[in-house]
């Protein structure tokens, strides 16, 4: 199938009727493994095939789809492990390669109960053992993603409107350390709770905001990290 796949954009059509030569495309990915192994060579390829079908880009909110479509049911599943902000998001093909960037680069890798500096340090060395062009954009938008699966900015009640953005705006430096300072703050609001109220701890269960197990949270914890993200988007701007 990858054969075939490869050799039937040798004389692609472009979007003008007319036919671009001497461009391939990139044959459907036929396993994870496979995604692994080549995705970094295989977006440089569809990059040439669709900027060459599409020279005038009169169709480029149509690239993200072409993307998916060319990558096959593999590609496709693994697009369902993304969350994206945006819900437009297939439609911008940079953010959308980003993501598989990520993906590719880091797999499922999460971070747990592991000390974040730690965790950053993994995230560094594997960007910098990959080759990756840019280590310090790949982990940036890493821990975006993960912040965003924590409890205190999954919901959009607490993580308000423009947090993302906000977080995309600030180097790695100040990203981590939002970070550090929003499960500082919960840590110490739930020992303060229990402190003043043992029986508190049968009182509300949530998925704890590290490894996902299940503790108890206090919602003046969660209002507590609201204030601060409303307190940093302030200052910003």
């Amino acid at each position: 199938m990858g054969d075939s796949a490869s050799k039937e954009g040798n004389q692609a059509e472009s979007s003008d009727g007319g036919k671009s030569t001497d461009v391939s495309v990139p044959p459907m990915f036929i396993t994870r493994d496979d995604f692994i192994a080549t995705w970094f060579s295989w977006k440089d390829k569809f990059l040439a095939y669709v900027k060459n079908i599409d020279k005038d880009e009169a169709n480029k909110q149509m690239w993200g789809t072409m993307l998916l479509n060319r990558m096959g049911p593999v590609g496709q599943e693994i697009r369902k492990t993304f969350s994206l902000y945006d819900k437009n998001a297939d439609e911008d093909l940079n953010a959308l390669m980003k993501k598989f960037d990520i993906y590719c680069m880091y797999g499922d890798k999460k971070r747990g109960d592991e000390d974040i500096d730690k965790y950053i340090n993994d995230l560094a060395l594997i960007a910098i053992g990959r080759d990756y062009i840019d280590p310090e954009s790949i982990m940036k938008e890493k821990i975006i993603q993960d912040i965003s699966a924590q409890r205190f900015t999954g919901k959009a009640e607490y993580k308000g409107k423009d947090l993302i953005s906000y977080l995309q705006s600030l180097d790695l430096n100040n990203i981590i350390l939002f970070w550090k300072q929003c499960e500082y703050l919960m840590t110490q609001k739930y020992e303060e709770t229990l402190k003043q109220d043992p029986l508190y701890a049968k009182s509300a269960v949530i998925k704890c905001v590290r490894c996902g197990t299940q503790n108890i949270i206090d919602i003046n914890v969660q209002l507590e990290v609201h204030n601060i993200q409303q307190r940093a988007r302030f200052l910003h701007k």
